[in-house]
């Protein structure tokens, strides 16, 4: 029997498994497919690549967004194990053809699912042979929930095309209607699956939502709370242009800040993470793009500058807070007319079903058509009909719309009302019981929030090491190995 814990420290230098980890490597180790419920910031990533280490046999991870794809590739990079390759848009597609020519040069394999589902794709993987398919984030396969993602669907078709010898689904945030959707979607069952889960709750961040009158007390306040911060924030925005407007204001503040939302090219978004990671960029000024799995362990604050659209996003983005463990804080300000932009934003981009009509009964008409409706049946349309989309949105939409209003009770919610435990009640199938006090959350104006944060316990901050830049090393990689 492998000893885990000597794997553990002669990979990873690590003496001890964090709750949830070692149980999920064993079942994996035992031949068994697994859920995974881990908490943000809990090392869900270790959970596959030790596995993948001693077995020595491909591991394929679908990840949803490009900025996880490259964070999880340059970590492995930087504790010395080779073989991973995010095969993606960085790449042209002569580049891709030569990594599909030579999988049985790669270890990790890390593939958003509208890759992972081309023919061509399939075909090398299926020549290849997968030992783990990891789904990354499964809860974005669940139409149950709020970030619920079209592609996903057909990974269960990818399962059954490619028959990995194990599947590991692994998430943060996924109620228990999400997970039986997960384990439904992929073909999980309890006689060959074992569900490893452990509570959503970060007690060592600090949550606070902040009332406060208008859009320009925020835009005040916003430059007070950075300073109030010792160490890396990152703020979010609902819209680009208020992400790059309030990076451009603290730029000339003399604040380091960076702005990363989707209309930026892979390179600048590369780019951006590798300042924030290594300390050029104190602040990041970020719409939701910049979110799932970015693992940096010293950000100190998480600032919403409005409600995100569910308590998953929440979630999630306060996840990227006090990943070593250390006091942090998450902050969400709400002003007045925040809760009727939030239930507009729900239902936001759904095209009506006479438009979806229209579009499934004379596709031809709309080939040159780039309006954001159209791409997304364009997407649909590749593995469902008209009626099966129609209610397949109907149901998302509906889905979106609960969602949104969970996330305005949890703001407006009483003082009195402890936020950490809704968050629990919500997520956790058997949640605790919270001790709420001032250490844990808090319905708070701006100017006791500011005393709160400066009576904080924060760490001293540590130096970051550099590391080579990430934009050049993926073209370096290919270059060195073939």
């Amino acid at each position: 029997m492998t000893d885990l814990h000597a794997a553990l420290q002669h990979y990873f230098g690590f003496s001890e498994f964090r709750p949830g980890q070692e149980d999920i490597i064993q079942a994996l180790m035992a031949g068994r497919n697994v859920l995974g419920i881990l908490p943000t910031g809990q090392g869900k990533s270790l959970t596959y690549q030790l596995p993948t280490l001693l077995s020595r046999r491909l591991t394929v991870v679908v990840s949803p967004l490009l900025a996880l794809m490259s964070d999880q590739v340059q970590h492995l990079q930087e504790a010395g194990i080779g073989g991973a390759i995010a095969l993606n848009s960085l790449l042209d597609r002569q580049e891709q053809n030569l990594i599909l020519a030579h999988l049985d040069r790669w270890r990790f394999l890390f593939a958003a699912p509208e890759t992972l589902t081309r023919p061509d794709v399939v075909a090398a993987l299926r020549q290849r042979g997968i030992g783990l398919l990891v789904v990354d984030e499964a809860h974005c396969i669940s139409e149950w929930g709020p970030d619920f993602r079209p592609a996903f669907l057909q990974l269960g078709t990818v399962v059954q095309t490619l028959r990995p010898g194990r599947i590991l689904a692994l998430t943060a945030t996924a109620s228990p209607r999400v997970r039986q959707d997960i384990a439904r979607r992929l073909h999980l069952t309890p006689a060959d699956t074992t569900v490893v889960s452990r509570s959503v709750d970060r007690p060592n961040i600090w949550l606070a939502i902040c009332p406060v009158t208008s859009e320009a007390e925020k835009a005040t306040l916003l430059p007070q709370l950075i300073q109030a911060v010792p160490g890396n924030v990152i703020v979010y925005f609902n819209r680009k242009r208020l992400a790059n407007e309030a990076a451009a204001a603290l730029v000339a503040r003399g604040v380091s800040a960076g702005v990363y939302h989707g209309d930026l090219d892979p390179l600048s978004r590369r780019s951006l993470q590798h300042q924030f990671r290594n300390g050029q960029i104190r602040v990041v000024c970020a719409t939701n793009a910049f979110g799932m799995g970015i693992d940096q362990p010293d950000v100190r604050a998480v600032i919403h500058m409005a409600p995100p659209t569910s308590l998953e996003d929440y979630l999630q983005a306060i996840g990227r807070a006090g990943r070593d463990g250390q006091p942090a804080a998450a902050i969400t300000l709400l002003a007045p007319g925040d809760t009727g932009q939030l239930a507009q934003d729900a239902v936001r981009g759904f095209p009506p079903a006479s438009l979806i009509r229209a579009y499934f009964d004379h596709p031809d008409r709309f080939v040159k058509d780039e309006t954001p409706e159209i791409q997304l049946l364009k997407r649909y349309r590749t593995f469902a009909s008209g009626p099966a989309v129609t209610q397949l949105l109907a149901a998302t939409q509906q889905t979106r719309q609960g969602a949104a209003n969970q996330m305005i009770r949890f703001c407006t919610a009483p003082a009195t009302v402890c936020r950490r435990q809704l968050l629990l009640n919500t997520f956790d199938a058997h949640p605790a019981t919270v001790t709420h006090d001032a250490a844990c959350c808090a319905f708070i104006a701006p100017s006791p929030l500011l005393h709160h944060l400066a009576g904080m316990a924060w760490p001293s901050a540590a130096p970051l090491a550099g590391s080579a830049d990430p934009v050049q090393s993926v073209s370096a990689r290919l270059a060195q190995l073939f």
